[in-house]
């Protein structure tokens, strides 16, 4: 294949789409979308633009050109698996056109189908001709400048003039952070992913802005080049093809990243060719979206400040550890003031009737403590405020339950990366219920009442430091959600 055919069917489709190899590859004039949620970022015009903007379709695929007046679409993710983090999605096209369809919309569908807010970023974009007809030829000329070159390797994108869409993605950004409680935006979790020239958008805004600060980017079959990369870089994760004529074997931007000492992924599918958007039939790089979820899954960027703070081995969680540990407060064994009633016969008793051989209070207080003992757990005091709880009567004394916080922080983990564990405590509960045998589990309608909340407010609850929460999780029906090594790296943090 010459290189002027790869590039006419790669190049200026700008994709290639399910079932593209059936449809006509030849353009066609469209009338313009309607686009409804698209929200002008008032950027400003572009120097020289005769033409307006107008789109066309190829392969199936909407594309806008002559873009002047950049604009920002939110894609939000339902409330009830939002999880607050967003991205900026940036399309391709060889900074004259846009694959608005499948780098655009049908990307930012799929990441709102995970909970991730989406924003597609039209930006605006160089001039071309103002017929269709002449923007063919304007681009076979273009391809016959590149195919005069003869070079061997991967081929160099265009240098272009990219004021102006760095312009337009910084407005983007600044939009976002300005609407982020409206839109449900975690501002420390906002990235951007970019396709072809979107990719280079993403590494042009990451390299040269004063204004974006992206938690981490997503250049996808981009320019392959190295880089001198700043500090404060964010992790990276990058994917192409090795039949895409952006690669040729230069692996330059990767080893940058590598070198600068910060988080990278790295991708490179046996084919798929250039402009696979989510993917092609039957090519290896189709499951590059399920990756990119995956590593952000994996690095934390899926979930919610809250959870992500508490996660094991962060600088926050050490934190809270060592405060537990100051005020010897390793794990709770229940609140004093209600023990202290019932053994004074104040209130009565809850569960299950006691058997004939049961045990005293005492004796299970003793048994409880030896196997506390045993697993290397320190005796517990009550936490003192600090300022020694002047004019507070007793009760209002609480113990802090900070290794089920611990353990409920990590179940809420689990919860953020797949809701349906709700289902396994609701039958955990119905269970309990079941065994009870007309006796009402402990803080059953409490926890009936919670489990039937969205997904993010359970997640909210069981974290919670209120008092409330501490005194339901001591009756919680979590049991079995978290494995048993899950369950000892926590013990583990809270043995002497």
């Amino acid at each position: 294949m010459t290189l002027r055919t790869f590039l006419a069917a790669a190049l200026l489709a700008g994709c290639v789409t399910l079932p593209a190899l059936a449809q006509d590859g030849t353009m066609y004039p469209m009338e313009a979308p309607a686009e409804p949620g698209a929200i002008p970022l008032e950027t400003g015009g572009v120097a020289d633009q005769t033409a307006e903007e107008s789109w066309f379709r190829q392969w199936g695929d909407p594309m806008a050109r002559n873009i002047s007046n950049a604009t920002l679409t939110p894609f939000l993710a339902d409330p009830a698996i939002a999880n607050g983090a967003s991205v900026i999605v940036a399309p391709g096209g060889g900074f004259m056109w846009l694959s608005m369809g499948n780098e655009g919309w049908e990307v930012a569908e799929a990441l709102a189908a995970k909970g991730i807010n989406a924003f597609v970023l039209k930006y605006r974009l160089q001039p071309t001709a103002d017929t269709l007809e002449q923007f063919a030829e304007q681009m076979n000329r273009r391809f016959d400048a590149a195919e005069g070159g003869g070079e061997e390797g991967p081929r160099r994108p265009p240098r272009w003039d990219l004021t102006n869409q760095l312009e337009d993605a910084e407005a983007a950004y600044a939009m976002i952070v300005a609407n982020a409680d409206e839109w449900g935006v975690d501002t420390d979790r906002i990235g951007m992913i970019g396709f072809s020239a979107g990719a280079g958008l993403t590494m042009h805004t990451t390299l040269n802005s004063d204004v974006v600060d992206l938690a981490f980017i997503g250049p996808i079959y981009g320019g392959m080049g190295a880089v001198e990369v700043p500090a404060d870089a964010p992790p990276m994760f990058a994917a192409i093809a090795t039949d895409d004529f952006l690669f040729g074997g230069e692996f330059g931007l990767v080893k940058s990243w590598f070198d600068a000492g910060i988080p990278v992924e790295f991708h490179l599918y046996q084919n798929g060719g250039h402009g696979f958007g989510l993917g092609n039939p039957d090519r290896t790089s189709n499951t590059w979206f399920d990756a990119f979820i995956h590593w952000l899954d994996v690095n934390g960027f899926l979930l919610d400040r809250l959870f992500r703070n508490f996660s094991i081995g962060s600088e926050a969680y050490e934190n809270w550890v060592r405060q537990c540990r100051t005020f010897a407060v390793r794990v709770a064994i229940f609140n004093v003031t209600r023990y202290i009633k019932y053994m004074n016969g104040e209130t009565k008793p809850r569960g299950r009737p006691k058997k004939a051989d049961a045990k005293s209070a005492a004796e299970r207080m003793r048994a409880y403590r030896k196997r506390k003992r045993d697993a290397g757990l320190v005796l517990v005091r009550r936490w003192e405020p600090e300022d020694g709880g002047a004019g507070r009567p007793y009760s209002d004394h609480r113990i802090l339950d900070a290794r089920s916080l611990a353990l409920h922080c990590r179940i809420a983990r689990k919860i953020a990366r797949d809701p349906r564990l709700i289902d396994k405590a609701k039958s955990n509960l119905r269970r309990w219920s079941a065994k009870s045998k007309g006796h009402q589990p402990r803080y059953f309608d409490e926890w009936q009442e919670i489990l039937e909340r969205p997904w993010p407010e359970i997640a909210e609850f069981i974290t919670s430091m209120s008092e409330e929460a501490t005194r339901l999780r001591s009756s919680s029906p979590f049991a079995g959600i978290l494995t048993d090594e899950e369950r000892e790296q926590i013990y583990a943090a809270f043995r002497a």
